[in-house]
């Protein structure tokens, strides 16, 4: 599968690593593509950096890998997402982390549906970014639950399919 990551921290880079592993074909889409192609090329040849537009058209799935306050500006730079599935690992922290930025009654998701109506958007949080540079993060053993949630149901399907390989 071909997937598009908006984001090149930890959670962007630590899922790039395992589904490039996996067979997938990855583009990590920055603001300044050139200042993180080193660190992208070490994924191997699998991985590649772009911009975000080029990440947004590459991707069957986009993954939406950025802080809260930068998802409008992420957004904005990813040009048109119609139709297509929009993962979401945002949460909705304020900037300085004292709290949520949203409050309780909506999500990051339903806002960044908002922001993307023609996307398809699946949201879904990762283990924890630190786990995903390192071996699958077992409980007692075995892999931990990861919910997904959204309107669209293959959408969730291939999000969740996607989430097992972590």
């Amino acid at each position: 599968m071909r997937i598009g990551i908006i984001g090149t921290g930890k959670v962007g880079t630590g899922l790039a690593g395992i589904w490039t592993a996996n067979g997938h074909e990855v583009l990590l889409g920055a603001r300044n593509p050139e200042k993180v192609a080193s660190e992208i090329a070490a994924l191997g040849n699998k991985a590649r950096a772009g911009t975000v537009r080029e990440a947004a058209a590459f991707g069957e799935v986009v993954v939406l890998a950025v802080q809260f306050w930068n998802v409008q500006d992420a957004l904005q730079n990813a040009g048109s997402l119609n139709g297509k599935i929009l993962f979401s690992c945002v949460n909705a922290l304020k900037q300085d982390y004292s709290g949520l930025a949203l409050g309780t009654t909506t999500s990051a998701a339903e806002e960044i549906a908002k922001l993307a109506p023609a996307a398809r958007v699946v949201s879904g949080l990762p283990p924890f970014a630190e786990l995903l540079h390192s071996a699958p993060a077992l409980v007692a053993g075995e892999k931990g639950t990861l919910f997904v949630a959204g309107d669209d149901t293959e959408a969730k399907a291939i999000v969740r399919d996607l989430l097992a390989e972590t």
